[in-house]
C-alpha cells in the first residue's frame, strides 16, 4: 500500500490537498489482481502538521548549514595559516641551504689552501733532511778530523785542547784531561765552567790576543807545584774543520 498527497484543482479558484491511497486485493488465482484506489480530501488541521515540520527541518538545516559554513571558515583560516608557516618554513630552509652551501665553499677552499699547505710544508721537511744529512756529515767530517789531529797530538806526547770562538770545549786529548781533570761530557760547556782553574791562564783574552795578532801566545805558570806552560794557536775555518778553533797546548815544563 502506498498514500500520496496532491493538489487537485477543480477550477480557478478551487483548489483542495487531496490525499491519495492506492491498497492492492488480494484476490486468488485465477482471477485478475487488482487494486484499490481511495482518495481523501486533506483537512486544514492535517495540513498545518507538515508545514509545522517542515518549517522545523527547514529550520534545523539552516543552523546545519551556518555550523558547516563556521568549520569551512575555521578550516580555511588553518589552511592559510599552515600554508604561511610553510612559506616561512622554506624560505628558512633556504636561507640555511645557501649558508650552508656557503660554508661547503669555504670549507673546501680551507682544504685547497691546507693541501698546498701540506705540500710547501713537505718540501721544506725535505730541504730540511737534506740539510740535517748534510750537517751530519760536517759534524761527522769535523769530529773525524780533530780526532785524527787529537789523535797525532797524543801520538807525539803532546796535551791539547780545543775551543771555539764561544770558549766551549770542543775536544781534548787525554794527557790534556788528566792535567785539567776534564771528562768527556764537558765537551760543550765553556771552558771557565768545566776543570781545574788555571789561574795564570785568561782563556779569552788569549784568544782574542791570538786571533787580533795571527801569532802564537803563550803563558806560564804552575799546577800543583809543577810549572806549566800554555800555548795557545788559531786555526783558521776549512783547515782542520769548517769553523775557527783555538788549540791549547799544554806542556809540563
Amino acid at each position: 500500500m502506498t498514500e500520496h498527497e496532491i493538489d487537485l484543482q477543480l477550477t480557478e479558484t478551487d483548489n483542495h490537498r487531496v490525499a491519495v491511497k492506492v491498497e492492492p486485493l488480494a484476490l486468488t488465482p485465477p482471477y485478475a489482481r487488482f487494486v484499490v484506489v481511495g482518495l481523501r480530501r486533506v483537512s486544514d488541521d492535517e495540513q498545518a502538521v507538515p508545514n509545522a515540520a517542515g518549517e522545523e527541518e527547514a529550520a534545523k538545516l539552516r543552523a546545519r548549514v551556518a555550523e558547516l559554513d563556521k568549520d569551512l571558515r575555521l578550516t580555511e583560516e588553518s589552511l592559510q595559516y599552515v600554508t604561511e608557516a610553510m612559506e616561512s618554513n622554506a624560505d628558512l630552509l633556504r636561507a640555511s641551504n645557501e649558508e650552508l652551501r656557503f660554508a661547503n665553499e669555504e670549507l673546501q677552499t680551507s682544504n685547497e689552501e691546507l693541501q698546498a699547505a701540506n705540500k710547501e710544508l713537505h718540501a721544506v721537511n725535505e730541504e730540511l733532511q737534506i740539510v740535517t744529512s748534510d750537517f751530519e756529515r760536517q759534524v761527522k767530517s769535523e769530529a773525524e778530523q780533530i780526532s785524527a789531529y787529537e789523535s797525532a797530538l797524543q801520538m807525539a806526547g803532546l796535551s791539547a785542547l780545543f775551543l771555539d770562538a764561544e770558549m766551549r770545549l770542543e775536544s781534548f786529548t787525554q794527557g790534556a784531561g788528566r792535567l785539567l781533570e776534564l771528562v768527556r761530557s764537558d765537551r760543550g760547556r765553556t771552558i771557565r765552567s768545566v776543570g781545574i782553574t788555571l789561574p795564570f791562564a785568561d782563556w779569552a783574552a788569549l784568544c782574542d790576543q791570538v786571533r787580533t795578532t795571527g801569532r802564537e801566545a803563550k803563558v806560564e805558570g804552575e799546577l800543583d807545584g809543577s810549572p806549566l806552560a800554555v800555548k795557545v794557536r788559531y786555526i783558521k775555518a776549512n783547515e782542520i774543520s769548517n769553523k775557527a778553533l783555538f788549540a791549547v797546548l799544554l806542556q809540563e815544563t
